[in-house]
This record gives C-alpha cells, sequence and structure tokens, in this order.
C-alpha cells in the first residue's frame, strides 16, 4: 500500500515547521544570548569575587607578618580555588609581578588580551569576557604595610562539544530527528 498525496503533503509540513522551529530556537540560544543572561553572570560573578576577596584578606591577615610568598595557608588557598573553580588564579602586585598561582608556568597570554579587548568594571572588580566560556576578573587586594595588588582569576573555555554553541546544535538535531 503506497502512502496517498495528501499523506505526503501533511508530512513535508510538519518537517519544515519542525526545522523552522529548530532554526529559531537555535538563533535565540547560541547565536543570539541575551542581554539579562549576561547581565546575571556579571552580577554573579561580581558577588563570588567579593567573597573571595574577604576570603584571601582573611588568609592575609592570619600571618600579617608572613611574606605573602611563604604564607602557607594563602598558598593552599589560591591552589585549592584555582582546582575548585577549574580556573587559573595568581595574586600579583599592582606592578604585575606574580606573587602566588594555582598552576604551573606562566601567565597566560589570554588574560592580557581580554583586558586590551575591553570589559566590564561593576564597581571595584574588572570583568572581562569573551565569546564562549573565556572569563576573566581582576579583584583588588590590600597587602599587608599599605601594598596593593590584584587577584587574578581565569576561567578557560572547558573543553568537549557540550560547552559551546555546537553542543545545543548538535542536541537540536538529535531531538528534530527523533521528533521526525
Amino acid at each position: 500500500m503506497r502512502p496517498g498525496k495528501l499523506y505526503i503533503k501533511i508530512l513535508l509540513s510538519f518537517l519544515a515547521v519542525l526545522f523552522t522551529t529548530l532554526l529559531v530556537v537555535f538563533a535565540l540560544f547560541v547565536v543570539r544570548p541575551t542581554k539579562h543572561a549576561t547581565s546575571g553572570l556579571e552580577e554573579y560573578a561580581k558577588t563570588r569575587a567579593l567573597k573571595v576577596q574577604a576570603l584571601i584578606a582573611d588568609k592575609i591577615r592570619s600571618a600579617p607578618d608572613t611574606a605573602l610568598e611563604n604564607n602557607e595557608p594563602l598558598k593552599t588557598f589560591i591552589s585549592d580555588l584555582g582546582e575548585i573553580l577549574g580556573a587559573r588564579v595568581w595574586l600579583a602586585e599592582q606592578e604585575g609581578a606574580v606573587l602566588l598561582q594555582s598552576f604551573p608556568g606562566k601567565i597566560p597570554e589570554r588574560a592580557a588580551r581580554l583586558v586590551n579587548q575591553g570589559g566590564v568594571n561593576p564597581g571595584p572588580i574588572s570583568l572581562y569576557r569573551q565569546r564562549g566560556l573565556l572569563f576573566y576578573a581582576v579583584i583588588p587586594m590590600a597587602f599587608p604595610a599599605g601594598e596593593k595588588g590584584n587577584l587574578h582569576v581565569l576561567f578557560d573555555r572547558p573543553e568537549g562539544p557540550f560547552h559551546s554553541g555546537k553542543g545545543l546544535a548538535l542536541g537540536l538535531m538529535i531531538i528534530g530527528l527523533m521528533a521526525a
């Protein structure tokens, strides 16, 4: 038994509507992220950065006579913070000399590129971001004896297909094929 022409027309119409819907959803969530979601992310990052700033200030105050490079609780905290956040974290003087860091090697050049591109400055904390999940925060810190410096947190783009727009596109395509 062969399907009738009406059945084929209904099926093709359904597939056209499904494909159009998938394109609209893809455009809304991947191609053009909303400003509301971006401002929410900035507010979230700002509040978390203020908490981290307070915790590090507490670690510094716990050993005021110890040089920052030798402050074991501070070293441990920065290392743990980098591991927990899945980020590269470092403490630097105002001039840029690195005092402590949560990772081996040099400071990533991506941080300087993000700063040169400009960022969002919600108060004393500077936030920089790039399309995708690359995010960089610079948090001012006060050291003993009135010295100043910054805590730097660089969130790298997670690896894998589901941490980018490609993952959403793939998911939408699979759902569309299953629905069809």
